[in-house]
């Protein structure tokens, strides 16, 4: 007996040690509400770290590095489009020209510019910068161009031709920053139209491709509205003449007299022409010579040829120069229209007028050849001769850029 009472208190003994070791757990009350929320679910957060301030200094933003841009309007393009409709069939202007040049007639005949834009990160206001803009890489002798805000339109480019170009930030005359590099490329799309403040219609009689796959070098030859008499040519006008486009010689087929330009700057060159169908009978041989004379010296003497608006007189001469270098008649053609986005209104090829060109031109050659033939038969006519013709080409035109 004394055993089993031992036995039972030490049973009793090792229950009460067991049930004081172990974990109490409230029951759980179905009714209560829970006290879990949603973010006890979630990832811990981590702090955001502060962003790094950007550098000091100048970044180019346009045009795109390496791209391509336009230097003619959207409306000049679009006479691009409806040029390409003109067939053999064709035989009336199909040019809208007064939604192509708004308001109709009005001086429309300028180019796009084409808008280098920049960012600057500084402290520093008021920073004035220069542009730098050359076909070279290395700069050897850039364009240099100033400016206080970070944008500059630039206007007169050729066609076709690549472009680099930089920014300098400058505070108090101090050299700040200096951007990166960039390029852009112009399209290869004629004429290459200029600006020429005061002075309208103007073009380059260069930039175009000929039948034989050369280009007319640009920066030669140009046309344009006559500088005095209705128009009145500012001295911005003189200067982007005199030194931004480099002309030397003042091609005025108006037959007067009077001089625009100081002559030891620009020569004045007087011829008196006539237009269409009476141009012929106004280029004799002692003219056509001094013509001649002008275009094979052009490289080295840019011109710039004339009448009152540069449209009759001066495209129907234009019309016989491009013609001679090789220019495909369609684009003469075209050339010759283009001056409907000018103040002086619609040219049109299959216009009376211009029939009497070509019918002028025809007489020169035979029935089988085409308009560039009898054009350069009628300069053989008039004591140009083949080798002469040959050379004028061979220095005026050049391999596609």
């Amino acid at each position: 007996m004394k055993e089993l009472i031992c036995v039972v208190a030490l049973l009793v003994l090792s229950i009460s040690v067991l049930v004081a070791c172990t974990p109490t757990e409230p029951i759980p009350d179905p009714t209560a509400t829970s006290t879990i929320t949603p973010s006890a679910f979630l990832p811990t957060s981590t702090p955001t770290p502060t962003p790094t301030p950007e550098p000091d200094g100048v970044t180019l933003t346009a045009p795109e590095d390496g791209g391509e841009v336009v230097i003619q309007t959207a409306q000049m393009l679009r006479f691009w489009e409806i040029q390409k409709s003109i067939t053999s069939e064709t035989t009336a202007c199909p040019f809208p020209w007064p939604s192509l040049n708004v308001p109709y007639p009005s001086e429309n005949s300028r180019p796009k510019a084409v808008m280098l834009e920049w960012k600057t990160v500084s402290a520093l206001k008021n920073l004035e910068y220069k542009i730098y803009v050359d076909t070279d890489e290395t700069f050897p002798a850039p364009a240099v161009y100033t400016e206080t805000a970070p944008v500059y339109g630039l206007v007169n480019l050729y066609i076709a031709q690549t472009y680099y170009w930089k920014v300098e930030a400058y505070y108090n005359n101090t050299l700040m920053y200096t951007s990166e590099t960039r390029s852009f490329r112009t399209a290869d799309i004629a004429p290459r139209v200029v600006s020429i403040p005061s002075v309208g219609n103007a073009r380059d009689m260069g930039g175009w491709h000929t039948k034989d796959g050369r280009v007319i070098r640009q920066g030669c030859m140009y046309r344009s509205t006559e500088f005095d008499d209705h128009y009145a040519i500012t001295d911005n006008g003189r200067k982007v003449i005199v030194e931004e486009l480099g002309i030397k010689v003042d091609f005025d087929i108006r037959g007067m007299e009077t001089a625009v330009f100081d002559e030891s700057l620009v020569r004045h060159e007087v011829f008196a022409l006539g237009s269409y169908g009476g141009i012929v009978g106004s280029l004799p041989k002692a003219t056509v010579r001094r013509i001649y004379d002008l275009m094979y010296n052009s490289p080295e003497e840019p011109f710039i040829v004339h009448c009152w608006g540069g449209a009759d007189r001066t495209g129907s001469l234009v019309f016989i120069l491009n013609g001679l270098l090789g220019v495909e008649y369609s684009d003469l053609c075209a050339d010759f229209e283009f001056t409907g986005f000018s103040v002086h209104g619609e040219r049109c090829q299959f216009g009376k007028e211009f029939a009497e060109l070509i019918k002028s031109l025809r007489r020169y050659g035979n029935a089988e050849d085409d308009v560039n033939t009898c054009i350069e038969k009628f300069f053989l006519k008039r004591g140009i001769t083949a080798e002469e013709i040959t050379a004028l080409r061979d220095k005026l035109l050049i391999a596609p850029n």
